[in-house]
Order: structure tokens, then sequence, then C-alpha cells
């Protein structure tokens, strides 16, 4: 295409030269119309097709020489300036060419950079109208590139952040330079934080502003950022809510932070009276006790459940349980203890009255204890004075001694009574002043029972009521006598507690050879009466020593249902 300037240039210049020629009969007019048309030729086409140009001229010079059409000064002249001409301005358009390739070139290598650059570029014009966009941007928003062009800035934009931007390009379109944490919306409504460079560009020629602004993706900091500050959040709330004094110390003995619970565990109106403790001076019941626990601290690294005193500023003296550890920096230096104080003053004062209310129920315990064994003893002397007094005449003069010792009997008896309400066991022992007694049926009764003294009275209380009583000194004793098959017996009374086998399981194998046998367990002070415990299982009852015959015989009674008041498959 550019040649073709080059024939154009030549025609114009051999048709001028023959027509100014012969017209007119100038032979300067024809030569410069051929040096304009080089000149033209070079400025348009380019150095080439000026070069080429040129040289035709030349050609053209050297044949009006050759045939004599012109003086030969005169073609030498032409041939002169039309190859000065031709040189300098192929030269000049050379260079002018080699700019513009420049120029593109630079365009072209600057639009690479931006289009392939790590951060995020957009351009918008006053109007807030983005007028370029480069790959990184559109990808940070999740849009496609060519979406960007025409688009608002604002439609980025979190409602909420509209306001700050708007300030921010006030800002700078008064021209001011800015680098700023910017949030941006994605397309899928994701945050997107950046960190974005604006500057104004230059005004173009229409006298439009541009800004310009470079953006690097920094949400993952963002998002640490803020689960960091959720972290310490939680971590603040947990300090100050927590029921537990939380403390940071030195070795020296200054408190550098306590939380609200510690401040009134010492008595402290704010964290600022802080600055006037002195640990092992104002705190400690005990000043000593402070060194040794920095010794353990030194010597283990952690304190676990400590106990001591303190004494708040109010005048109150509390005592802490403490855990704490040691915290040092990379060298091994101590920088500070940290630990909890749990104020344990009313645990340990429960803790007191219950100690003196065990010690008062152990003293009832023993009373209680010995006022049985002395009833036992009290019931048989009761017991056998009332055979002896039964068999005497009125006129009797021993009967008046027997009644005497039978009332002072009954006296120590309720002595007895009142050391067992004292203990707080009740006496089981129902219906003793004068019960119009239960008779039985010849139903028989199997007891056993390894004191002998008890084993004995139960006897003769059982056989006067009407009751055949075969006696077992021991379990053993009695699972020999229940394997007996030519044997048979309704109600089976027991020790509750024995040495060798409880009174629960001698009752259960005695049970698998006699289906439906009925069982009394006699229980003594120590037992746990088995219709509180609910251990007992249908047709199970217990009685409580001391007892009379009138209430073992009543019992017994209830359990063979021949009394309404106690059903047989009842405990």
């Amino acid at each position: 295409m550019r040649y073709s300037f080059v024939v154009a240039a030549c025609a114009i210049a051999v048709a001028m030269e023959f027509w100014v020629d012969r017209a007119s009969g100038d032979r300067l007019g024809p030569f410069l119309t051929a040096f304009v048309a080089v000149i033209a030729c070079a400025v348009v086409a380019g150095p080439g097709p000026g070069v080429v140009s040129t040289f035709l001229m030349l050609i053209w010079s050297v044949f009006d020489l050759q045939h004599g059409s012109r003086p030969t000064p005169e073609v030498l002249l032409r041939g002169f300036f039309f190859t000065s001409a031709g040189l300098l301005l192929s030269l000049g358009s050379s260079r002018m060419l080699r700019s513009a390739r420049d120029a593109a070139s630079s365009e072209a290598w600057h639009r690479q950079l931006v289009e392939t650059a790590s951060e995020g570029i957009w351009v918008r014009d006053e109007n807030n109208i983005i007028t370029y966009a480069n790959a990184r941007m559109a990808e940070m928003l999740g849009v496609p590139v060519e979406s960007l062009d025409g688009r608002k800035m604002t439609d980025f934009f979190f409602p909420e952040d509209l306001s700050m931007e708007r300030m921010r390009m006030q800002t700078l379109t008064e021209g001011a330079k800015q680098q700023f944490d910017r949030r941006l919306r994605r397309s899928d409504g994701a945050e997107l934080w950046v960190l974005a460079c604006s500057n104004v560009m230059p005004a173009e020629a229409r006298g439009k502003v541009s800004t310009l602004a470079m953006m690097s993706d920094i949400t993952e900091r963002k998002l640490a950022e803020r689960a960091l500050r959720q972290s310490e959040e939680r971590f603040r709330n947990l300090f100050e809510s927590v029921l537990e004094g939380v403390y940071q110390s030195t070795p020296s003995g200054r408190i550098l932070a306590a939380n609200p619970m510690l401040l009134r565990m010492l008595g402290l109106s704010n964290e600022a009276a802080l600055n006037d403790v002195q640990i092992t001076k104002d705190l400690y019941v005990d000043p000593s006790i402070r060194p040794r626990l920095l010794e353990q601290l030194e010597r283990e690294g952690s304190l676990q459940n400590v106990e001591y005193e303190l004494r708040s500023r109010d005048g109150r003296t509390i005592t802490v349980l403490e855990n704490a550890q040691v915290v040092r920096d990379p060298t091994g230096e101590v920088l500070y203890y940290e630990g909890t104080l749990t104020d344990i003053s009313e645990r340990k004062r429960i803790e007191d009255r219950l100690r003196r209310a065990q010690k008062i129920e152990a003293l009832g315990r023993l009373a209680g204890g010995v006022a049985h064994d002395f009833d036992m003893v009290l019931e048989v002397i009761v017991h056998n004075l009332r055979n002896v007094i039964s068999g005497l005449s009125e006129d009797q003069e021993v009967r008046r001694s027997a009644e005497q010792a039978l009332q002072a009997a009954e006296g120590a008896t309720a002595l007895t009574r009142q050391l067992l309400s004292f203990s707080k066991r009740p006496d089981a022992g129902d219906g003793r002043p004068g019960d119009p007694a239960v008779l039985g049926e010849g139903e028989t009764i199997l007891l056993v029972d390894d004191e002998p003294l008890v084993r004995e009275l139960s006897r003769d209380m059982l056989e006067r009521q009407g009751y055949r009583v075969v006696v077992a000194s021991d379990p053993a004793e009695a699972v020999r006598l229940g394997a007996d098959r030519t044997r048979s017996f309704d109600v089976l009374v027991a020790d509750a507690s024995m040495p060798s086998m409880s009174g629960m399981e001698l009752a259960h194998r005695l049970r698998a050879l006699h289906t439906g046998l009925k069982v009394l367990f006699i229980c003594g002070y120590a037992d746990a009466p088995l219709e509180q415990a609910d251990l007992s299982p249908p047709g199970t009852a217990s009685i409580q020593k001391p007892f009379s015959a009138d209430s073992l015989g009543r019992r017994i009674r209830q359990m063979l249902g021949r009394d309404g008041h106690f059903p047989a498959d009842e405990t």
C-alpha cells in the first residue's frame, strides 16, 4: 500500500515536468513539482517509499542528462537536491516511524503489565463509572471482565459502607493520595477485603478526571483478624464473668491483672486499687505461706488445690483454693504467675458444722448402742421377773421383793428409752403398758440368732404365745434344718446381721426349699429397717430391737394374714 505512493509521486512528477516544461518553457517549475512529489511520498509513505521515489527521480535526471534535453548543471542540481531531500526526509521519517513503533510497543507492554498484574486494577471517571478493569479485578469480584466496563463502582459496595466511600471519593477528588482497607461485595454476596491504593490520573484533553485504584486481596488476613478479635472477646467475657478469681502477678508481689470476681473477694472497688496492694504484706493472713508457694512454683511449675487464708481490704478473712502456673519467656526467666482463686469460706463453715454434727451423732449412736444393749438385758430381767411374779401368791414376801425389782427394772428401761430417743433411733418395741396378747395357732417358727440371750428370750416369748419354735444358733445350722424335708416352717425369724451369713442370704436359701416361707428380720441398732431401705421382697418384714413379746407376736400374726393391718404379701 505504501509503495503505491511511489508510483503516484513519480507519475505526478513526470506529468508536471512535461506539462510545465512544454506549456511555459519554465525550467525551474518542473523541478519544484518533482521535488514536492518526492517530499510528499517520503512524509506520507515513510522512509522506504521516500528512498525509492528519490532513486527514481535520480534515474530520471540521469536520463535527461544522457539525452541532452536539459543543461548539465540543471540536471546535476536536480539530482543533488533529490538525493539530499530524499535522504534527509527518509532519515526523519525513519525516526518518526521508529518513535511511533516504540510508542506502540511501550503501550502494548504496559497493557500486558496491567493485564497480568497480581493486583486488581480499575479506573473510574467523575461519575463513578468503571472505565477500565483488568482481569485480576474481575476475578476478585467474581464477574466476567467485559461486564465491568460501564458499571457503577458503587454496585460493589455494601450499603452500610457507602457513606464512608463517598468521603474517600471526595478526598481523592481534592487530589490527596490514599491507601486504606476497603470492603467490597463480590457477585455472590461474599465479603472481599482489599488493600486499596488510589490516585487521581492526569486530566484528559476534554478535561475529564479519572481515578486509578490498585487493590490487593487481604480477605484471609481480615478473617484471621476477625477470628482473633472474637476469640479475645470470648476470653474477655469469660475473664469478666467467671465465678472464680483470676489473676496475673509478678514474682515481686504486684498484681498485674484481676477479674471482677477477684476484686470482690479482696474487697477492692476497681482494678486501679491493685496498684496499692502488696500481696505478701497486705493479703496473706500468714505471710510465710507465699515464699513456700513461690518455691513450689519454681520447682514444679504449678500449684494445684492449695488451701490457705487471705485477708480482704474490708477486714474479712476468707479461705481460698488456689491453682496456678508459671509463665516464662524464651530464655526461661519468669514473666509472671497466673492462676485462679476460689473462695471456699462458706464450704469450710459448712464442713465445720457438719463435723460438729457428726461428732454429736457419733455420741448419740454410742449412747444409743449402749442403751440398746442394756435394754435387751433389762428386757430379759423384766420378762423373767414377770414370769416369777405370775407364779407367786399375793401373800408371799418374796412376791413383794420381786415386784420392787420389776419396778426398778422398768424404771431403768424408761431411762434407756430416753437415751434411744436422744440418739434419734426409734424403738420398734411398740405396745409394751398392758396389751390385752395375740396368740398363735401352733404354727412352726424357725428362730435363728447368734446372740444366746436374744435367742432364748425370743424363744420363750414365741412359745408362750402358742407357737412351735425350732432354734438354730447360726445360719449353717438353719440351712441344715431347712434341708430336712420332713420339716416344714411357716415363718423364719432371723437376725438381719450375722457374721457368717446375712439374714437376707439365709432367707433366699431357705425360700428355695420352702416355697411361700414368711421372713421376719430382727434388726439391731445399727441396721436400717428393711421397709425404709426398700430392699425386702414380698412376704418379708422387720422388727427393731429391743422389742416386747406383744410387738413380736403382733408382727408375726400380721405376716400370717390373721391381722387385717398387715397383708401377707406386703413388707
